[in-house]
């Protein structure tokens, strides 16, 4: 665990590819382009995750390194006694792959339950929610502070208008005009709104689970995949190239955007 490249284009792929695994396993849904995603964050991750802890790392590298691997970086970097908890670089790489391994497990299982109860301002999801959220609210930090802000402005019009705002399935969520026809929605780190229509949540806490093991990559490699989205629509028989692939997936097979194909073939 001393050689950057061992933990760059090894270990930390294969944590990501192994949660990445585990939530398609659970989930019951694939997708082999997500797959190829998640090895190139994996690899981008691995390698601020060992340059970020090195004594002599640059202020762009330290913030790459909490952009990579959220909350427990900024404390591995801000805290003297957490950093010393750790005797040499290998036990805090493996804790580190610990704790994605048991968030994307803990967060997958109980979100089968979150479905169940729905995304509903009631009791019962507002509780449960509190199980699954410790697992949600840590690794993507950037998107989450933006969603947050979305969450507020849902919050208000939810108070003065006739949208919905609240928590469940480990999430902040938001329905803008829950009731119309259709749906839209989009998840921002521990944040889900939906913009019109009621959430998809089953759909949605899929990406909540993918923020955990792509941490704040998940948004500009989300861009990248709109690009891929296309190509893949124009090099595929019996597609049309479309903001529908672009910024989405086909549900039956692997044409679209590879953060959301599996998410797609949920439905």
């Amino acid at each position: 665990m001393d050689n950057v490249t061992v933990v760059a284009l090894l270990f930390w792929p294969g944590v990501v590819l192994l949660c990445a695994g585990l939530n398609m396993l659970l989930s019951w849904t694939f997708s082999w382009s997500e797959l190829i995603f998640d090895y190139l964050v994996g690899a981008i991750s691995g390698y601020f995750l060992f340059a970020g802890i090195s004594p002599d790392a640059d202020a762009a590298t330290k913030f790459f390194f909490v952009f990579s691997h959220g909350f427990f970086a900024w404390i591995y970097l801000i805290s003297d006694s957490f950093r010393g908890a750790f005797t040499d670089p290998a036990s805090f790489f493996w804790t580190m792959a610990a704790i994605r391994l048991g968030a994307t497990l803990w967060s997958t299982l109980l979100d089968h339950a979150s479905v169940a109860l729905g995304a509903k301002l009631d009791w019962a999801p507002f509780f449960f929610s509190f199980l699954v959220a410790p697992a949600k609210f840590s690794f993507a930090l950037v998107p989450s502070g933006v969603g947050l802000l979305i969450w507020i402005a849902g919050l208000a019009n939810a108070i003065f208008g006739k949208g919905k705002a609240g928590f469940a399935g480990g999430v902040l969520f938001t329905e803008f005009a829950p009731g119309a026809g259709g749906y839209h929605a989009t998840t921002i780190g521990f944040t889900t709104h939906a913009w019109f229509g009621d959430m998809p949540f089953k759909h949605e806490l899929y990406h909540t689970r993918q923020y955990i093991y792509l941490g704040d990559w998940l948004i500009p490699f989300w861009c990248l995949g709109v690009l891929w989205g296309l190509a893949s629509a124009a090099l595929a028989k019996g597609h049309s190239v479309s903001a529908e692939v672009a910024f989405g997936a086909d549900k039956n097979d692997e044409v679209g955007n590879p953060i959301e194909v599996a998410a797609h073939h949920l439905a």
